[in-house]
């Protein structure tokens, strides 16, 4: 199995190479996939990341959610601590600036924490992930930390494409395992043995 590091790289480079029409083809299948599922249908909080550097795109996730009635929180990196806190967006095209991660987060002005027990669904990032819901994210461990917090019955839902779902991720005791994945191809559930794999 290949180290994490090596994985990283390896998916970083193919997704890298992406073409903007196949993001955008593929992430409204994900997008489409993730308003059929029931739990996103019940939710009326949820938290999700803002894509960057090609992962699937959210910002008409983010966009349609509002427009739903959803009330949507994005993460805000919270000091040098590898923590982050969630908070309400209202408007995607004017709240935002480039975090020092260049990363698009809440401007100060616009911040609105949301606290954590108040999260139906949070939809998670990842560079690679499994079918048993192993994520490999990008090394700072902020997810795991948020997730480590959240009540157990929160749905975490983790956005990718197929290329980033492999055999097996190399995990440790402290990795957070996510509940379902989505892909241009497919929704797996991530429980042993109990797998939804047909291909639409």
């Amino acid at each position: 199995m290949l180290g994490k590091s090596r994985i990283r790289e390896r998916i970083l480079l193919k997704r890298r190479s992406l073409k903007k029409a196949e993001i955008i083809k593929m992430s409204r299948k994900i997008q489409n996939r993730l308003f059929s599922l029931p739990e996103f249908k019940e939710s009326t909080t949820i938290s999700i990341y803002v894509d960057f550097d090609n992962e699937v795109g959210t910002k008409d996730i983010i966009r349609d959610s509002i427009y739903m009635g959803k009330r949507v929180s994005i993460p805000y990196t919270k000091g040098k601590k590898n923590s982050l806190l969630l908070s309400e967006i209202r408007d995607i095209d004017k709240e935002l600036e480039t975090s020092t991660f260049g990363i698009l987060e809440p401007k100060k002005e616009y911040f609105r924490y949301i606290p954590d027990n108040e999260i139906d669904v949070v939809i998670v990032p990842g560079i690679a992930f499994d079918e048993k819901g192993r994520r490999l994210g990008y090394g700072g461990g902020y997810y795991d930390r948020l997730l480590i917090k959240l009540n157990r019955d929160i749905v975490t839902i983790g956005l990718a494409f197929e290329f980033q779902i492999l055999s097996e991720i190399p995990w440790w005791f402290y990795d957070i395992f996510i509940d379902k994945i989505i892909t241009e191809r497919r929704l797996i559930n991530c429980y042993p043995d109990q797998y939804s794999k047909e291909n639409l």
